[in-house]
């Protein structure tokens, strides 16, 4: 098994160590700057997800998909991707969406992952706050103050630190369930695994 694919596993395997019943439904935001490989890396992970659950994967730029999603004969990892003004502030929207995400392991009754890719956080911090899986691709030294009650502060130093340090790279800090690991990830951005991606389009 290579280096690129165990690093998805081992963090879904970390997502799942807290999983007390099934099935079950995890969600995540994959957080940062344009060109540092959110989306890829977002997707590299929903199809990890799948793959090793026999699972299907969807992608879609709208949180409308959240709406489409019905009961699944297989494990369903579903990305949605640059939703940040679709989630801007602690609006009725983002409520019901909330409410759509913590009920979806009853609609889809199959195990489910559900990864958000945002551009920043800021505006959109009650969301972040609910989710198990937080990952940060890039970071800047005013984002300390913004991701401050999101993440923990000293790892967000040591991590402008690396990232500052290593720009030729893509070094992510990821926090799980609190649990703060950064990861070198520059050579698993392109592990897209799944076989088939399946696109839903927003209305």
């Amino acid at each position: 098994m290579s280096d690129i694919y165990n690093i998805y596993i081992d963090i879904l395997n970390k997502l799942k160590m807290h999983v007390k019943s099934e099935p079950f439904a995890l969600h995540g935001v994959v957080i940062g700057a344009m060109g540092t490989g959110k989306t890829t890396f977002a997707k590299s992970l929903a199809s990890t997800f799948a793959e090793v659950n026999g699972g299907e994967c969807i992608y879609s730029d709208s949180i409308d998909v959240l709406k489409q999603l019905n009961p699944s004969e297989k494990p369903l990892a579903v990305v949605i991707d640059d939703v940040s003004y679709q989630l801007f502030g602690l609006t009725k929207d983002v409520r019901q969406m909330l409410t759509r995400i913590f009920k979806i392991r009853h609609t889809i009754k199959q195990n489910t992952l559900l990864i958000f890719v945002v551009h920043y956080a800021k505006s959109i911090s009650p969301f972040v706050r609910t989710a198990p899986l937080k990952v940060l691709t890039s970071i800047s030294p005013a984002e300390i103050s913004a991701y401050a009650s999101e993440f923990d502060f000293a790892d967000l130093v040591d991590y402008l630190e690396d990232y500052s340090l290593y720009k030729q790279k893509y070094i992510y800090y990821i926090s799980i369930y609190g649990y703060g690991f950064k990861y070198d990830v520059t050579n698993c951005i392109v592990a897209d695994r799944c076989k088939q991606w399946k696109r839903k389009k927003s209305n």
